[in-house]
């Protein structure tokens, strides 16, 4: 690949090379009365935007010693000192094109790589600003957010919209018990097994509590209650199960 772009690369400072010696082969047989100073610059910029610094001086250096060549030979009786003055001023000027396109070049691809950059950086700030950062369960932001969505597209459309409230009894026993880092380990497991036991977006309103929402479905009332209840029942036993696997805590003495 490096190889192949190389070769192009290569291929299209020696057409620039070409190019300019034709346009100098044509001014010198059109004479002194046509002015072909654009077409001189025009392979110098193209170099210099494309190919880089390089073949933008050897473009520069060319368009240079055509131009001369030109003008020597097709204008006679002009004194040499002052063919030779125009032809380093203008060599100057080409090579100072030529270094301000490499550098605007240059410049512009690195304000890309910054805004590509910038925007990932601001994608991640936006994940992490709605993002619990013990459960990795949305935040109650992004779950206020998404919640006048639903709600706003529920009186949009005539469609149910069902939320159902989950709530981990006894959760201070965990913390009295074996500490508040034993309580953090408890609800990463049980919010990576609501994930795993429900489809649908969840996000923890306190420590102790996740208030998961069902998207709305265009079917009947009860059709979308039955479906939310078994879903939901579905990720509580999961979580449940994975709390005690993970807590080994005693199970709860039935009341009388």
């Amino acid at each position: 690949m490096n190889l192949s772009k190389n070769n192009v690369r290569t291929a299209l400072g020696v057409a620039c090379v070409v190019a300019l010696a034709l346009v100098g082969f044509v001014d010198y047989v059109t004479g002194p009365w046509m002015s072909f100073a654009l077409l001189y610059v025009a392979p110098v910029l193209a170099a210099s935007w494309w190919l880089g610094r390089g073949p933008a001086l050897v473009a520069g250096g060319a368009a240079s010693i055509c131009w001369f060549a030109a003008e020597a030979w097709g204008h006679p009786g002009e004194p040499i000192r002052v063919i030779v003055w125009n032809s380093v001023s203008r060599l100057v000027m080409l090579l100072a094109m030529a270094g301000m396109t490499v550098r605007i070049r240059g410049d512009q691809h690195r304000l890309r790589a910054i805004n590509r950059r910038l925007a990932d950086l601001l994608g991640d700030a936006e994940r992490l600003a709605r993002t619990d950062a013990l459960t990795g369960l949305a935040n109650a932001r992004a779950f206020t957010e998404r919640l006048r969505q639903e709600v706003a597209r529920a009186h949009r459309e005539p469609t149910p919209l069902g939320l159902a409230y989950v709530d981990i009894d006894n959760f201070k026993r965990v913390n009295d018990a074996q500490g508040h880092a034993a309580g953090d380990e408890l609800l990463r497991v049980i919010a990576q097994a609501w994930l795993r036991g429900s489809a649908e977006t969840s996000s923890p309103s306190s420590s102790s509590e996740c208030a998961p929402r069902r998207r709305r479905r265009p079917r009947s009332d009860s059709s979308v209650g039955s479906s939310a209840s078994r879903s939901c029942t579905r990720a509580c036993r999961s979580a449940r199960a994975s709390a005690w696997r993970c807590m080994r805590l005693p199970p709860r003495a039935p009341k009388r």
